[in-house]
């Protein structure tokens, strides 16, 4: 597949250019500026970025932040970090993408996070272990 800017593309139909970048299966195309870079995927980045089609989530030390927008995207009871400092902690795991039980699960006895349930929010409030003293 080709790619390229619109007003590039409607002309390629017309005149295709051997410079435009081409993106094959297991690959990626990074825009950076005024270029693009095109990367081979491994088999498990692969997995990872496929797992929605199967309803499933994939988190490999992402922040806390990604995972609740991810979350979020697929629920609607929703998830809500009211502690800054959390949104830096890194999450890995293999989820259902509507189990929000599971993965309220691993926080609260993985990494101590205070969730606490208000209408159709989950506060995640803060870590128990950094309570102030």
């Amino acid at each position: 597949m080709a790619i390229g800017a619109p007003a590039e593309m409607i002309k390629a139909a017309t005149r295709p250019s051997p410079t435009r970048p081409v993106v094959a299966a297991g690959q990626e195309a990074v825009i950076a500026g005024a270029g693009v870079r095109v990367r081979e995927l491994s088999s498990v980045e692969s997995r990872m970025r496929l797992a929605w089609q199967d309803g499933m989530l994939i988190f490999n030390g992402g922040s806390l932040a990604e995972v609740v927008a991810e979350f979020n995207r697929y629920n609607r009871r929703q998830l809500v970090i009211e502690d800054s400092r959390l949104a830096r902690l890194r999450i890995g795991g293999y989820f259902k993408a509507t189990n929000l039980a599971a993965l309220v699960d691993v926080l609260e006895h993985g990494f101590g996070v205070q969730v606490v349930a208000d209408g159709e929010q989950l506060l995640l409030k803060g870590r128990v272990d950094s309570a102030p003293k």
